[in-house]
């Protein structure tokens, strides 16, 4: 034994000694993947000198003579800081995603390999302007001189075991199809459900099941049809609605990919909000950034926020004009029944190469619709807008020369973006909405429905997008104010050529429009502070159906109904993170939803993803209610809705701990790094910390455990320097920087950041060889 011990101890230090020494090549590996933030560097293909400042949040204020040599600086920032976060993107609409990470991306890749984006990418680069190809290059050689100045690949590519590939010129506009998915992905699952629920519903029920409008609603013009009557009998599949296994329901915190953006007038100056809600990482979204250059004889300046993988400001100020975005939800997909004689598809194989897997063979059936797919429902085709001529483009970028809202205006149009609500305030006091993106042209005589179509009736959109002098604008509307919260902007005639793709049932712009107002005092910081504001108007619209019901009930054997009264006759109102109350409103409506329609949910979520009610009808809140307060459709287990109600109290009561868990205990921070999650332990030091969080899903302030305002924008163009611009995460993709996490503490506390940098802390010169 003794000669044993002799042997093994000196291989246990040896072995601690190769422990250790790994742990030091990667900590030294990862130390070299930090981007270098003073001196200089000597780069390829770069017109002219570039100096970038940064600040103490490691905000970049880029100083170029040149358009383009300013745009190969911000290609080369984006690089250093977001290459993996670039390279996800492209790679997710590209359907190239396993290549990089395995077979966990093969889900992905198997549904949007079959738009062939790649191949359309590469003939859309070829057919942009010459001015926009030119900077689309010097975009490129910028990202890949600072992939190239790495003195280590990013960590991501040393824990996947590969190696980073070079950025291709197209690959921008990948990344804007990368939006498009994750913008205008839900309705080819929505408008499958709607499919399915016609098809097992008689008329009155479907019409009644998806309403075009709810009391919430708050159009900028037009007026809300009158709500649908309650048919007397349900469909057949709302008996078995309820035996799900609730797996489907998860997913009630995932938010609605849109925004809040509002605009008002007050004492001769324009102001605009602008909060984007998108899912929550890190790094996040966004990258923060200042461009100063000379074109055309001008000097031209943009601050606000990047989209890493694309050269142009998403959101943001250009001295003049300052624009925000929020999701439109305009009907942009159409499924298209196939006659089962059809049979002109073009057929083709596709590769899908695996990281360290073998690849895999997909089919891909084209149609003149596009792409071609088996469902329960039938043979279909998918048509989508990012098919039209020029979805993907450059237009954006123009908006560093534009002085008035009606510069904007008129270049927003025909951005290739996916469509969106653009609001836009200037320094001389105008407001204007309007739509960015191409848009189908539903004007066309033809079925234009949200529904699958059969391809023996008149299909009205064909290949060409809508005509710019047919998008609908207001500039300065006699209320001096404009909100945008994902509901349907316009109603009537004008408001159906544009359809409903899943907007938002209203509530948050019916409490923005309540806020404003009221609002006396009006400052970039006034706006900043209604971002935050926490008022429920849903659950106070819930609370009056369960105070109902317990009046109703009057003595429960599991339920102390006297202290649920005052407990909700006490609460005010708010999705505070200390409220007990909203906890139990929350969990409450959850699982109603649950019981409800997770069977639904449930059968057909698996026959094509996101094929979930309450995407199909997001004003399912008003469905429901006008049910209950009718005592209709009473699930066939109780006798009438407010047994039901009480049934799920209780469960809901006993989820909180019989009201020992506040708002607060349910809804804490919970986002981090796409890797975190495959990463032992030390996965979590890619993760924000724990923190409980006041907001919610339908308030003004969204803010969910990986799901919220990627970013707080305030300001009036005629006061610039007191814009404020707020981040949920810091501006590096490395969890080495001080930037990781810089500025997450403030986010959860509420504390505004300023948009433009502050003093300069670095200094780096990239010189043109």
């Amino acid at each position: 034994m003794k000669l044993i011990a002799r042997i093994i101890k000196p291989l246990l230090g040896i072995s601690v000694l190769l422990v250790l020494l790994i742990l030091a090549t990667g900590w030294g590996a990862l130390k070299l993947s930090l981007p270098k933030l003073d001196g200089s560097v000597q780069v390829e293909d770069l017109n002219h000198d570039v100096k970038i400042y940064r600040d103490d949040n490691g905000v970049p204020d880029i100083q170029s003579s040149d358009r383009a040599s300013a745009f190969y600086a911000l290609g080369f920032l984006h690089s250093q800081e977001r290459f993996f976060q670039m390279d996800l993107l492209r790679r997710s609409a590209s359907g190239e995603l396993s290549e990089l990470i395995g077979k966990s991306g093969l889900k992905i890749d198997r549904q949007r390999r079959l738009w062939l984006l790649r191949q359309q990418a590469k003939r859309q680069l070829d057919k942009l302007p010459p001015t926009q190809r030119e900077l689309m290059s010097s975009y490129t050689s910028g990202v890949n001189a600072g992939l190239e100045g790495l003195q280590s690949r990013p960590f991501e590519y040393w824990i996947l075991r590969t190696e980073p590939q070079k950025w291709k010129t197209e690959d921008s506009l990948l990344v804007i199809a990368a939006m498009y998915f994750d913008l205008q992905g839900h309705q080819a699952g929505r408008e499958y459900m709607r499919g399915w629920i016609k098809e097992n519903s008689n008329p009155e029920q479907t019409q009644f099941l998806f309403p075009t409008a709810s009391d919430w609603d708050k159009p900028l013009s037009g007026y809300t049809p009158v709500p649908p009557s309650v048919p007397e009998t349900a469909p057949e599949w709302w008996a078995q609605s309820e035996q799900g296994s609730h797996a489907t329901a998860s997913g009630m915190d995932e938010g609605m990919k849109g925004s809040n953006g509002w605009l008002i007038q007050r004492d001769g100056k324009a102001y605009l909000a602008n909060d984007m809600h998108l899912g929550l990482s890190l790094p996040g979204i966004w990258y923060k950034a200042k461009l100063e250059y000379g074109e055309q004889n001008e000097q031209r300046q943009l601050t606000g926020v990047t989209l890493p993988g694309v050269p142009f400001m998403v959101s943001g100020y250009n001295g003049h004009v300052a624009w925000g975005l929020t999701n439109s939800y305009v009907d942009t997909f159409d499924w298209i029944k196939l006659p089962s004689s059809q049979n002109s598809f073009k057929e083709h194989n596709e590769t899908l190469f695996v990281n360290h897997g073998k690849p895999e063979e997909l089919t891909v059936r084209e149609s003149e619709w596009g792409p071609a797919v088996y469902t329960p429902l039938g043979d279909m085709a998918m048509r989508w807008a990012i098919q039209l001529p020029d979805s993907l483009n450059l237009n954006f970028l123009d908006l560093d020369k534009a002085l008035s809202v009606y510069d904007v205006v008129a270049t927003a149009n025909h951005s290739g973006i996916p469509a969106q609500n653009i609001l836009v305030a200037d320094s001389q006091g105008n407001i204007a909405w309007t739509l960015a993106g191409l848009l189908p042209d539903r004007t066309l005589k033809g079925i234009q429905d949200s529904f699958p179509i059969d391809t023996e009736q008149n299909i009205g959109w064909n290949s060409t997008p809508l005509a710019q002098e047919k998008y609908p604008a207001q500039i300065n509307p006699v209320s001096g104010m404009i909100v945008s919260a994902n509901n349907r902007m316009l109603f009537e005639q004008e408001g159906q050529y544009l359809g409903d793709g899943g907007a938002d049932m209203g509530v948050r712009a019916t409490a923005i429009t309540s806020k404003l107002e009221q609002l006396t005092d009006v400052s970039s910081d006034t706006l900043y502070q209604v971002q935050l504001d926490n008022t429920a108007m849903l659950a106070q619209s819930w609370k009056v159906w369960l105070m109902r019901s317990l009046e109703h009930t009057k003595t429960h054997s599991e339920l102390d109904i006297e202290h649920l009264q005052t407990l909700l006759e006490e609460w005010d109102g708010k999705a505070d993170k200390d409220s007990v109350a909203y906890a139990l409103l929350s969990t409450w409506r959850k699982n109603v939803y649950e019981k409800l329609f997770s069977g639904i949910d449930e059968q057909l979520s698996q026959q094509w993803p996101g094929a979930i009610y309450r995407r199909a009808n997001p004003r399912w809140d008003a469905t429901v209610q006008a049910l209950m307060f009718n005592n209709k459709w009473v699930p066939g287990s109780y006798e009438n809705w407010h047994l039901f109600t009480l049934d799920t109290l209780k469960r809901s009561w006993q989820e909180i701990g019989n009201g020992s868990m506040v708002w607060g205990d349910i809804n804490k921070s919970h986002y981090g790094h796409p890797l975190a999650n495959a990463l032992p332990v030390v996965g979590n030091w890619l993760k924000v910390p724990s923190s409980p969080l006041s907001g919610d899903n339908n308030v003004i302030h969204v803010n969910l455990a990986r799901f919220g305002a990627s970013e707080s924008f305030a300001i009036s163009p005629s006061e610039g320097e007191n814009a404020l611009l707020s981040l949920p995460a810091g501006q590096s993709g490395h969890p080495l920087s001080h930037w990781w996490l810089n500025g997450f503490e403030d986010w959860v506390e509420g504390k505004a950041q300023l948009l433009q940098p502050g003093l300069k802390t670095h200094e780096l010169i990239l010189m043109a060889r």
